[in-house]
């Protein structure tokens, strides 16, 4: 055999190692992405789970909280005809007219 010959085979020897090297360890990468990705899915799965119940209790906090809104429109009405009546009688202005 002549030497191109062999430094042909050598280089495709250490080409196909190198390769089936590299598979392997993205083999290892993936199991080892496979594992942190189940843990984490079981984590989520915790959460989600541990979590469930808040959607009731979210629910009266939120209709609790339009009913404060409501009130406090309304509060927001009154004072600004209260501030509109006081500008009258006083022929300007009302103190709160600027904090609109």
């Amino acid at each position: 055999m002549n030497l191109l010959a062999k430094l042909t085979l050598i280089y495709a020897g250490v080409l196909v190692s190198a390769v089936g090297s590299s598979l392997v360890a993205i083999l290892v990468y993936l199991r080892q992405i496979r594992a942190v990705l189940g843990e984490t899915r079981h984590a989520l799965v915790e959460v989600r789970d541990d979590t469930a119940p808040l959607g009731g209790h979210l629910e009266g906090v939120h209709a609790a909280t339009v009913e404060v809104a409501a009130g406090l429109d309304m509060a927001r009405a009154s004072l600004a005809h209260v501030d509109e009546g006081l500008g009258a009688l006083t022929g300007g202005p009302g103190a709160g007219a600027t904090a609109r």
